[in-house]
């Protein structure tokens, strides 16, 4: 009897196995191609729209902040820091272009180091390494 239990459990396994039909890909819309949540379920697309909303809400704060930083240099070189500092012609450009091309060269080793280790050890060494610099003239 037992042997006859042992072969009807893998004969209801193997029918089991043999009834199962894998689905077919979702075949992808136009729309997935430009924004990628549309192909997923409602609760994931519902969280990626809050994490974006939140990304970029501080990602244009902190845009709109840089570029009033860079505003009152600008309104600050006109008021007399032109001549606190001696800076001649197109000294102030040069300064900002300078500024600019690191910042843009800068962005890419620092995200590809950023993504192999932790931020809470690269921007404080970032910070450090800025200050030490500063300190050092």
């Amino acid at each position: 009897m037992a042997e006859k239990r042992d072969s009807d459990e893998s004969a209801s396994i193997d029918a089991g196995t043999q009834n199962y039909i894998p689905k077919e890909p979702k075949k992808k819309r136009f729309v997935s191609y430009l924004w990628d949540t549309f192909d997923k379920p409602p609760e994931e697309r519902r969280l990626l729209s809050k994490l974006d909303a939140a990304i970029i809400s501080f990602a244009s704060i902190g845009y709109f902040v840089k570029s009033i930083d860079q505003y009152n240099i600008n309104n600050a070189f006109v008021s007399g820091m032109k001549e606190d500092l001696d800076l001649y012609k197109n000294q102030l450009n040069y300064i900002q272009a300078a500024w600019t091309i690191g910042y843009m060269v800068g962005q890419v080793p620092s995200n590809i180091i950023l993504s192999r280790t932790r931020p809470r050890y690269w921007i404080p060494t970032l910070e450090w390494a800025s200050g030490s610099d500063v300190d050092s003239e």
